[in-house]
């Protein structure tokens, strides 16, 4: 997976492409990081309109990074997902208040 971080004073944008897997998980913690560290009181928005696919550990880090975005009083947003992501997505969203951008 590829990402980039771009941050403003009200918004932090997280870009992500490719396939988002168990091998990706050590970069999602330094975005989380970032998200702890930087992310209070901002909107986070994570644009997936660029991934193909997301495992069951992916899932896990974006339920992560929503709940630390309620700890931080952010507002987490995921954008433009489509394929397998956007129905990954919208079934986690059943269960929690997922924020999606389509």
């Amino acid at each position: 997976m590829k990402y980039d971080v771009s941050l403003t004073s009200k918004v932090m944008t997280i870009v992500m492409e490719g396939d988002f897997t168990f091998q990706d998980s050590y970069f999602f913690r330094q975005i989380l990081k970032a998200v702890k560290k930087d992310g209070a009181g901002k909107e986070i928005r994570l644009h997936v309109g660029g991934l193909h696919s997301i495992d069951s550990t992916a899932l896990r880090f974006f339920m992560l990074a929503h709940d630390l975005s309620k700890q931080r009083h952010s507002c987490l947003f995921f954008e433009a997902p489509k394929g397998q992501v956007l129905l990954t997505l919208n079934e986690a969203a059943r269960c929690n208040a997922l924020n999606i951008a389509a």
